[in-house]
C-alpha cells in the first residue's frame, strides 16, 4: 500500500504503509516517517518514482537473470564437469575472460 500526503495528518499513516510518500518538506516528521520525498510539490512525481522503481527492478532481474545463468552453464564447464562425458573443457584463462565480460555486461546493463 502507497500513503502521499504533506505528512501533517498523515503521518502515521505514512510510517504504517508499505511505501510513504510525502510531498511537502516542510514537515520534517514526514520526512523521517517516509520512504520517498518528493522535493517538488507536483503530483507528477508520484508517476516518476513509480515508473523509476519499475526500471530499476526490472534492472535488478535482468542482471541476476544473467549473472545465474551464466554460473549455471560456464562454471561446471570451467571446471571440468562435461570433460568425461563430451570431452568438452574450458580453459582456466578462457573462463576468467568471460567471467569479466558478464561482470562488466552487468555494471553496462545497470548503467
Amino acid at each position: 500500500m502507497v500513503v502521499v500526503g504533506d505528512g501533517i495528518n498523515e503521518t502515521p499513516a505514512l510510517a504504517q504503509a508499505d511505501v510513504g510518500m510525502s510531498i511537502d518538506i516542510d514537515a520534517e516528521i514526514a520526512i523521517a516517517a517516509s520512504e520517498v520525498v518528493l522535493l517538488s510539490g507536483n503530483l507528477s512525481g508520484i508517476i516518476n518514482a513509480i515508473a523509476l522503481s519499475q526500471r530499476t527492478l526490472r534492472t535488478i532481474l535482468q542482471n541476476f537473470v544473467w549473472a545465474h545463468t551464466y554460473n549455471i552453464a560456464l562454471i561446471p564447464l570451467a571446471a571440468g564437469v562435461f570433460y568425461p562425458l563430451l570431452g568438452i573443457l574450458l580453459s582456466p584463462m578462457l573462463a576468467a575472460g568471460v567471467m569479466s565480460h558478464s561482470s562488466l555486461f552487468v555494471v553496462g546493463n545497470s548503467l
